[in-house]
């Protein structure tokens, strides 16, 4: 009776180490299924992150470039040289320097569905994490000194100019206009001398500034991500 009572237990034993290798496994294998998963999920937004940043890189390429024509318009225009510059010229300076008023938008909308649809925890890398952050604090930073550029525009710049320039002949405006690019302006070029205008081109000049060297932090958070971005994907 004492064997068989130990044979049974001895079975028992073995059912119950089956039993609970079995659910290990189990367990073991839909881990391992879940972070190959994850894994898969996190690669699709590292290459989706990497596109967006890419293409915003090209974006600020192209809004520096006018960005910087506009500087060296209003600096020359803060320097008197509208008074004896050809007409063409002229155009070319109020249309960029002064009227110019677009703002750079990045691309990161899989930046934000990532944020949106609470999976940050998939990114694996906790360098990567922190500098996406970052990005978040240079964007909000831009986002600022933008809105207080447009204000500078639509409250100092625009109403003086409107009641000053005949924005007709100025303006490249396509039919509206009557004067060709070496036309005579329709305007005293000497008001780019008085102490108000001046003060409002040099207010414009650097709120520019401070957008170019906010944008300067953009694109270095841009390539860091970017860098950082090659090292996870290229980990597999």
């Amino acid at each position: 009776m004492f064997k068989n009572s130990k044979k049974e237990l001895v079975k028992w034993a073995a059912e119950a180490l089956a039993i609970a290798l079995g659910v290990f496994l189990g367990i073991t294998a839909e881990s391992i299924w879940q972070e190959r998963n994850d894994r898969r999920e996190e690669i699709q937004h590292l290459i989706a992150l990497s596109d967006d940043f890419l293409h915003s890189l090209k974006l600020l390429d192209a809004e520096e470039e006018i960005q910087n024509d506009q500087v060296q318009y209003l600096q020359l225009l803060l320097h008197g040289k509208a008074e004896t510059a050809e007409p063409r010229q002229v155009r070319e300076w109020i249309r960029v320097g002064l009227y110019y008023t677009r703002t750079y938008e990045p691309q990161l909308s899989a930046l934000r569905d990532l944020e949106s649809s609470g999976k940050m925890q998939l990114i694996q890398n906790a360098n990567l994490r922190r500098a996406l952050a970052t990005l978040n604090q240079h964007i909000h930073s831009l986002e600022n000194i933008q809105s207080e550029f447009i204000v500078v525009q639509q409250d100092l710049v625009d109403p003086y100019l409107i009641s000053h320039i005949d924005l007709v002949s100025t303006l490249d405006i396509g039919e509206l206009s009557t004067a060709d690019s070496n036309s005579p302006l329709e305007f005293d070029r000497s008001l780019f001398s008085s102490m108000d205008l001046r003060n409002r081109i040099a207010f414009k000049l650097s709120v520019r500034r401070a957008v170019l060297e906010n944008q300067v932090e953009v694109r270095a958070q841009f390539e860091h991500l970017l860098e950082l971005i090659q090292e996870q994907l290229g980990s597999d």
